[in-house]
């Protein structure tokens, strides 16, 4: 290899090196850009971060993931499936987030409980997927009332794919009174307060980060890595409705 050749390879070396590739979806999507900024600020690395449903990001996922984040621990298990490079061993919880229920602002009907989801004349979306699934059946299964359930899914009027088309569906369709969400999603959706629910109906899930085979060999990666998991952005995460 000619002395031209070898500078130019060590170069690409450290270009492709020099940079972070970050995938997830959009419910801790938020915390993770300030963190790529201050980041970014402080060491002057490039971090390119794509975020969004799954359908979106997963294939240049598969081609240049470094670090990869998730909302829950059933959604990190499916990036593992479809992202075969995930180094398992790497996945970690960070925080949780909390689900409640979003309201109107200033609450016009009330609603303070799962129970009050039942009520008659009462629209409710839910998020049937991303990192959501399932997550309205365990809040109301919580207080094993069988006819609740059937009562709160008469009212559910539109099961949402996944956060952002509820916001869209929140925001077209004045009718709907609350949705179940986590309490991160709050700032998101307009003109909306945050319920939370008592002890025995709250439910949390943690979000997840892992590195790829490709993040394990890129020094940055790795350190960005070792960061997140730190108590170093603790108050980035707080800020935007996580904990511990």
């Amino acid at each position: 290899m000619t002395k031209k050749y070898l500078s130019l390879f060590f170069l690409t070396s450290i270009i492709a090196l020099g940079e972070v590739n970050i995938y997830g979806p959009g419910g801790p999507a938020p915390v993770f850009k300030e963190i790529s900024e201050k980041i970014m600020s402080e060491k002057k690395e490039k971090i390119n971060l794509k975020v969004g449903p799954t359908g979106s990001w997963i294939e240049q996922a598969k081609n240049n993931g470094d670090l990869i984040f998730s909302g829950s621990e059933f959604m990190m298990s499916d990036f593992t499936n479809k992202l075969k490079d995930i180094d398992k061993s790497s996945i970690r919880a960070i925080k949780f987030r909390e689900a409640g229920i979003l309201v109107r602002d200033k609450n016009p009907k009330k609603l303070k409980t799962i129970n009050d989801l039942a009520k008659e004349n009462v629209n409710v979306i839910v998020v049937d997927g991303a990192g959501q699934i399932s997550l309205w059946e365990d809040m109301v299964g919580k207080t094993k009332d069988i006819s609740l359930i059937n009562k709160v899914r008469k009212n559910i009027k539109y099961f949402a794919p996944n956060s952002a088309l509820a916001v869209k569906k929140w925001e077209e369709d004045e009718s709907v009174d609350a949705v179940i969400i986590w309490k991160p999603w709050e700032k998101r959706f307009k003109n909306s307060n945050f319920v939370e629910l008592d002890d025995e109906n709250k439910i949390f899930r943690p979000a997840l980060v892992a590195l790829t085979e490709q993040g394990n060999k890129n020094p940055e990666a790795k350190r960005m890595y070792n960061e997140i998991l730190s108590s170093k952005y603790d108050d980035v995460w707080k800020k935007y409705g996580w904990e511990d």
